[in-house]
This record gives structure tokens, sequence and C-alpha cells, in this order.
């Protein structure tokens, strides 16, 4: 099971949200990226079929009811414990940024109207690129994503909210599901 947590990673890296890609110059010209939105309200007709495809293939191999709340949280330890022994992540030791994302995490979770069962934690990255993603309870904000919102909770609120989102919606799920259903393939 453990065995696709490297893939994983690049994955997470390559397909999250990204607020801004890591484009600068000289005039600092910020370029957006809205991957993540297009592919959740929007893309082509094509997509949209291969999706529902790949979704039916999915559901049929690995039954979404053997992926739980615990199991994402079990993939979410491993994942995260991975990360840090191998030195992908490098956790920032910032008291009042830790202190001041927990805090908005804490309220989001507690504002849920059917919660699920999943064990969140939340992560500051000493990691200059402007992004935040999450995986299995497992929420990860980078020092870039938080200096760019300089100091404005209702972003953080928003960053946030929309990690857990993808936890609470599924979408890690249906990840994990691929990621087992490409262990018994391989």
């Amino acid at each position: 099971m453990w065995s696709a947590l490297p893939i994983l990673a690049v994955l997470l890296f390559t397909a999250s949200c990204n607020f801004v890609d890591r484009e600068e110059t000289s005039t600092k010209t910020i370029s957006y990226s809205y991957a993540c939105l297009d592919s959740a309200v929007g893309g082509s007709t094509i997509n949209r079929t291969l999706d529902k495809t790949t979704g039916i293939i999915r559901d049929l191999a690995i039954s979404s009811d053997s992926i739980t709340d615990e199991v994402q949280t079990e993939y979410g330890d491993a994942f995260h414990q991975d990360a840090i022994e191998t030195k992908t992540f490098v956790l920032l030791k910032d008291p009042k940024m830790t202190s001041e994302l927990q805090e908005v995490m804490d309220e989001l979770l507690a504002s849920r109207e059917k919660p699920s069962r999943i064990r969140y934690t939340i992560y500051a990255l000493n990691d200059t690129l402007v992004n935040a993603f999450t995986f299995g309870g497992r929420i990860y904000v980078t020092k870039g994503m938080y200096e760019k919102c300089g100091g404005k909770t209702p972003l953080l609120y928003s960053i946030i909210g929309h990690e857990i989102g993808h936890s609470e919606k599924g979408h890690i799920k249906r990840m994990i599901q691929e990621m087992e259903l490409s262990n018994q393939i391989f």
C-alpha cells in the first residue's frame, strides 16, 4: 500500500491547486493558475466523459466504501512520515504562523454540517512556493502562501477551507482508490 507514496508526492505537487505559478520577472508579474478550478467545474466534453468512465472503472475495481475516513487518515500519516523522513518537506517552526493556521482550521472544522471522521492536522512548510495542499487529513500551507496572504485572515480561511473541502467531498478518497488500483495492476 505504501509503495505508491513517492508517486503520490509527485502527483500532489503537480496537481495541487496552486494560487500562482512559479513565475517571477523583474517586474514581479504574477501568473495565476486556475487548473484545479477548470477541471472541477469545466473542462471539455471529452475530459468530462473520460472522467466519468475512469470513475466507473475505479469504483468497480476498488469499492469507495473500503476507503473509510480511517483509511484516509492512515494514508495521510504514512505520507507525512515518508515526506519528513526523506526531507521532501521541511516543517517551519514558527509558533505564530502555526497557531494562526491551527485556529483557522479548528474554526472551519467546527462549522461543518456533516463532518467526516477524518483526523485533520495542519502544517506550515518551509517553502517559498505559493501553495497549499492536502492528503489524508494532513493540510500543508507553504511559507510562500502564508506570506502571500499578507496577514489577511479571510484569505487563510478560503485556502484552508478549500483544502478541507477536498477531503470532505471525497477527492482524496478517489485519489486513494486510484493508488490502490494501480498497486493491484502493477
